[in-house]
């Protein structure tokens, strides 16, 4: 189902949520306005009865019987007290004011002013929201004296009252529309200010990219780090937590990487060599803008060393696919010689030729047969055929033999390649020319034996060799055997260096079989 935009979602919230509270609030209000309402209405009854009755004019219309001036002065105070109705009697019972009343004359209900023409005293008589108060009426007598001449009645219908509560109800229904209207105009804009503020993006498509983000910062193999302005730390993915083992470090790898130059000049820099705690990384760098204003800076790195080891495996597989296409081209070549003493009708020399060929290819294929792994197969092929250019003889022993292994060749050309260079490097120069490699998969580990009739490596240099940049060859080299280890490492792997029966050095590599070993 699809998600509502997050604009409709605050508009829908808000307006259920108000219109939650509203009726509350309305429910709430009605019940305090209702009883507010009639206890106002009953005081403002009860203190009009008591103007009317204490009104010397009033009294003395009533006993003059001066209903037009007796009218007159009850209108003037209905007009001030939202038109109450209004009933005057005598003390015989005998309307003199009624209004509404087509005359005066009419005899009253004995009922209803019964008790306040005989005793004098003040009648209440009001329901939920109907109000009638009833108030005796005194003429003065004398100086002190007073006697009672009649009796008025105030009275306030529910008409009146729910008048007076239905305006409030329309006044508060005013200001709550209003309220609505401003509210749903704020929402509108606080949405739209979100939406700036994400680029445009909903809730869940920020939720959708953040976790594409994470899943992608996790996967890539290089070192990510950002910094805002303030040079804190924003970003730093596995890769680049990796170097770092203290929390001073953190800052440490952000000066040598160079972010702070970054911000300070804000320079965009690509492939830069950068050193951290000794080692050597390839780092890009540039700085990070949000509409035109500087907000930090980022930069992505590489070990250096991955990256030689990298472009070594690609050079090692180039020479690889040359030697392989130069012994394609040898086989060209014999296969013409054949041709060309079958056309001349040696053939003597042709079969004596074919079975000198048929020597070297019986001597070896067996023994390639038996090294089932593809990979490592077109290695070895590839070895003899760079060994076969300079005259170097590569054996494989005869008690070899191996399964297809769970190694990539990527990582098999790394490892075995790298020692086999080594080795035809190390008798290239030598009158003795010779390689024997042996492999086995027998027992719990993959074992790969290479020895060459070289000059070997004295004992004191044996630890040195395996060290990143340490060669006797020259500026350049030293990362062969550094990379060997560093490769094999991923497999929980080993390296072992020996003197060889050979009167050289004996390479061996030793992996785990278990495909669980693999990527340590």
């Amino acid at each position: 189902m699809k998600k509502w935009k997050i604009k409709t979602r605050m508009l829908v919230f808000s307006t259920v949520l108000s219109s939650f509270l509203f009726t509350i609030f309305v429910i709430a209000f009605a019940s305090f306005e209702i009883e507010n309402t009639r206890d106002e209405y009953e005081q403002l009854a009860r203190q009009t009865a008591n103007t009317i009755s204490f009104m010397p004019a009033i009294a003395d219309a009533m006993v003059n019987e001066k209903t037009d001036e007796l009218e007159g002065q009850i209108e003037r105070i209905r007009l001030q007290v939202q038109h109450p109705f209004v009933s005057v009697v005598n003390v015989d019972g005998k309307y003199l004011h009624k209004t509404n009343a087509t005359s005066g004359g009419e005899d009253a209900p004995e009922t209803r002013y019964a008790r306040t023409l005989m005793y004098g005293s003040y009648q209440s008589d009001s329901d939920q929201l109907h109000i009638q108060i009833i108030a005796p009426i005194y003429q003065q007598v004398d100086f002190n004296g007073e006697r009672l001449v009649g009796a008025v009645k105030v009275e306030y219908p529910r008409d009146i009252l729910m008048t007076s509560i239905t305006d409030k109800f329309m006044r508060l229904g005013f200001v709550a529309i209003v309220s609505l209207i401003v509210l749903v105009l704020g929402i509108s804009l606080l949405a739209r200010n979100i939406r700036e503020d994400t680029f445009g993006l909903e809730p869940a498509e920020i939720a959708s990219k953040f976790t594409e983000r994470e899943a992608m910062l996790e996967s890539v193999k290089e070192g990510i780090i950002a910094i805002n302005t303030k040079q804190e730390v924003t970003l730093i993915n596995p890769s680049a937590r990796k170097l770092i083992q203290h929390h001073d470090d953190e800052d440490k790898l952000v000066r040598d990487l160079g972010l702070l130059d970054v911000i300070n000049g804000e320079a965009y820099l690509y492939d830069e060599e950068r050193f951290f705690k000794g080692h050597p990384l390839i780092a890009n760098l540039r700085p990070m803008y949000t509409n035109m204003q500087l907000t930090g800076a980022i930069c992505s790195f590489r070990s250096k060393t991955d990256m030689r080891l990298l472009q070594q495996t690609i050079d090692q597989m180039k020479s690889y696919a040359d030697g392989l296409r130069a012994q394609t081209h040898e086989f060209k070549n014999k296969l013409y010689v054949i041709m060309s003493l079958v056309q001349l009708e040696q053939y003597e020399e042709a079969i004596r030729f074919i079975e000198e060929e048929a020597v070297v290819t019986e001597s070896f294929l067996p023994k390639l047969n038996k090294i089932q792994d593809s990979g490592i197969q077109a290695i070895l092929l590839a070895g003899m055929g760079k060994a076969s250019e300079k005259n170097i003889t590569i054996i494989i022993e005869d008690s070899s033999s191996l399964e297809p292994t769970h190694i990539p060749i990527s990582s098999m050309t790394t490892m075995l390649g790298n020692v086999i260079d080594n080795a035809i490097d190390a008798v290239v120069d030598e009158k003795r020319k010779k390689i024997l490699i042996f492999m086995t998969d027998v027992g719990d580990d993959i074992v790969i034996d290479v020895e060459d009739s070289g000059k070997g490596i004295p004992d004191h240099y044996k630890s040195d060799v395996l060290k990143q940049g340490y060669s006797v060859k020259g500026e350049g080299r030293g990362y062969g055997l550094f990379n060997v280890e560093k490769e094999l490492s991923r497999y929980n792997g080993s390296l072992e260096i020996a003197d060889s029966e050979l009167g050289g050095a004996s390479v061996s590599l030793i992996i785990p079989k278990r495909a669980e070993g693999k990527m340590k």
